[in-house]
């Protein structure tokens, strides 16, 4: 999990022992794929986040997941245009 508020970072999601990170953790890691768990607030965190774009990162928002096929039609295409290997998917919430 990746999240903008800074007293989050560092903790984990109870129950679940989910880590949250911050933003650094991206660039770090430098994930092909961001899931958008925010799904109401989409098209700003795609704002807020351009230059993450900018370096092929692609964003993809929860409630596409639920069209049949649709994550793995974005593999396909990724696979086909570029030398492609998933290592992460990081949300972002």
């Amino acid at each position: 999990i990746v999240e903008d508020n800074i007293l989050k970072h560092n903790k984990i999601i109870p129950g679940v022992k989910i880590p949250i990170y911050s933003k650094e953790r991206i660039k770090k890691d430098k994930p092909n794929i961001i899931v958008v768990m925010a799904w109401n607030f989409f098209e700003e965190i795609k704002k807020n986040n351009q230059y993450l774009i900018d370096t092929g990162i692609k964003f993809i928002n929860i409630k596409n997941l639920e069209q049949e096929n649709y994550f793995e039609n974005i593999l396909e295409k990724m696979v086909e245009t570029l030398d492609f290997q998933c290592r992460y998917i990081i949300i972002e919430e």
